[in-house]
């Protein structure tokens, strides 16, 4: 039974990244240390990984739900921190996060312990998911490379939200 729950768990996981490839922009987010400078670079410094989930529809949010539904990183049971417009359970708080803007940075006083940690950029009709390096605090983002309008100008964010 064991075998076949994993089974079961792996196949979420595959179509859940088959959703996302299939409403993500038409450029992907980029991780790592050094930021986006226009032509290479990551959308959000002191991350390992990303996961896209642009486009709109009911993935367009990173809502609890869609988190859930997405299962991001391979791990199955995330829950919000804090979200920089309100909300979550402050086990871990998200500070110096400025909404409507196009970059800025992020910053946490402490992880409280939590090993895996990822934060959302939302703009527009999607948001994209960074699992974060624990070894940071801190870190800078842009929207410059992931979410950018017809005439390829950075779209603001209407958030970050924290996940642990």
């Amino acid at each position: 039974m064991r075998a076949f729950a994993k089974i079961v768990a792996v196949g979420v996981f595959i179509v859940g990244i088959s959703a996302l490839s299939q409403t993500a922009s038409a450029t992907t987010c980029t991780f790592g240390s050094v930021i986006f400078d226009g032509v290479s670079g990551a959308d959000l410094t002191s991350s390992t990984a990303c996961a896209d989930a642009a486009g709109g529809g009911p993935l367009g949010n990173d809502t609890q739900a869609n988190i859930d539904a997405l299962d991001p990183f391979g791990i199955f049971d995330w829950v919000l921190a804090d979200k920089s417009d309100g909300g979550g359970d402050n086990a871990i708080v998200l500070l110096d996060v400025v909404n409507g803007i196009t970059s800025g940075a992020w910053r946490v006083d402490s992880l409280n312990g939590y090993t895996d940690v990822f934060l959302t950029l939302k703009s527009t009709n999607g948001y994209a998911a960074y699992l974060l390096d624990t070894a940071f605090l801190s870190g800078d983002w842009t929207t410059a490379n992931i979410f950018t309008n017809k005439q390829g100008k950075a779209q603001a964010i209407s958030h970050i939200s924290l996940y642990y």
